[in-house]
C-alpha cells in the first residue's frame, strides 16, 4: 500500500515491482483481487514519486529508479499491450520495462485451461514491437532481463508467416505456431529489403 511505502521514503534506491495485470476482471480471476491494478497503480506512482529518474553508475549498473517487471500471460497480449501503454504513458521512459516471457503451467492451474500452455515467441514478440513502436525507449525495455534488440521479421517469424504477409495488408495467417493474427501494419525496407510488420490482435 502506499502509506507503507511512504515509510520506506529515503531508505529505498532501486524499485522493482510487478505489474500483473490491468483488468479488474482478470485480477479477480486469477487472483481473486477484483481492485489490483488500483492498488497498482497507486504503489507504483508512490515509487517513482520517491527515485524519481533512473540514475547509473560508471559502469551502466542501476544506483536509482524504478524497473517495472510484467508478466505477459499466453492469450493476453491484448491486455500486455495496454499495461504497457499505461505504464508509458504515465511515466514516459522515466521508469525502465521488464518485459517477461517466462511464464510456466502448473498443476494449480488446471482449472485455468486458457494459461495451460506457455507464451509463444510470437506472442512475446509483439507485445515487445508494440512497446516501441508506441514510443518506448528501446533502450529501457528489458526482454527478459536482457536489453532489447531490433529485429527482423526474418529473425523472428517463419517463412511461411513471412509470405502470408507479403501477400496484402488484410489477411489472416495461421503461423507455423497455430495462432491466427490479423495484419494491421506492412512496411517494406525497400533499401535493406527487409519486411516489418506488426500484428494486431483478433
Amino acid at each position: 500500500k502506499p502509506e507503507t511505502l511512504k515509510l520506506l521514503d529515503g531508505l529505498v534506491d532501486v524499485y522493482l515491482p510487478d505489474f500483473k495485470y490491468l483488468s479488474p476482471d482478470t485480477a479477480r480471476r486469477y487472483s481473486a483481487a477484483g481492485d489490483y491494478p488500483d492498488w497498482a497503480k497507486k504503489a507504483l506512482a508512490e515509487m517513482v514519486r520517491q527515485v524519481s529518474d533512473p540514475v547509473f553508475d560508471e559502469e551502466g549498473m542501476i544506483k536509482k529508479g524504478v524497473i517495472i517487471r510484467h508478466l505477459v500471460l499466453p492469450g493476453f497480449v491484448k491486455e500486455a499491450k495496454q499495461v504497457i501503454r499505461y505504464l508509458h504513458e504515465t511515466y514516459g521512459n522515466r521508469i525502465y520495462l521488464s518485459i517477461m516471457s517466462q511464464f510456466t503451467p502448473t498443476k494449480e492451474l488446471s482449472a485455468y485451461p486458457e494459461l495451460n500452455r506457455t507464451l509463444t515467441p510470437s506472442e512475446y514478440d509483439r507485445v515487445v514491437d508494440y512497446a516501441v513502436r508506441i514510443g518506448v525507449d528501446a533502450g529501457k525495455i528489458l526482454e527478459d532481463g536482457k536489453m532489447a534488440q531490433p529485429q527482423t521479421a526474418r529473425d523472428r517469424h517463419g517463412e511461411e508467416e513471412i509470405a502470408a504477409l507479403a501477400a496484402g495488408d488484410e489477411i489472416h495467417i495461421h503461423a507455423a505456431r497455430g495462432l491466427a493474427h490479423q495484419v494491421d501494419e506492412l512496411m517494406i525496407d525497400r533499401a535493406g529489403g527487409k519486411l516489418l510488420f506488426n500484428f494486431a490482435v483478433n
